[in-house]
């Protein structure tokens, strides 16, 4: 919406939204958004989900502690709507990009 309303339209009804960065607090609700990705491209069964989600867990923590993850968070009235999530990760640097993190 036009002239700095952070609030949308939502069923009706309007409701307060925002967009936050993803704390260690929000491991469980980053996993969920993990498992129901996969989920819905119809990739694994549910115990390779959840094998996935608890291998993902430790990966996720530490990365939320040392910024080799970054997520965040859409709220609507409080509760998380929506997620996305960069993982930057150790890369070998070639003669053309000198970086050794992507």
């Amino acid at each position: 919406m036009s002239g700095g309303d952070d609030r949308e339209h939502v069923s009706g009804f309007r409701a307060a939204t925002r967009i936050r960065k993803a704390t260690i607090a929000d491991v469980d609700v980053i996993l969920h958004h993990r498992r129901s990705m996969f989920a819905d491209m119809g990739h694994g069964d549910e115990r390779s989900r959840d094998a996935m989600a608890a291998a993902s867990r430790p990966v996720i923590e530490a990365g939320l502690r040392d910024g080799s993850y970054e997520g965040w968070l859409v709220e609507i009235d409080g509760r998380v709507a929506a997620g996305g999530g960069l993982a930057i990760v150790p890369f070998q640097p070639t003669p053309f990009d000198l970086r050794p993190r992507r």
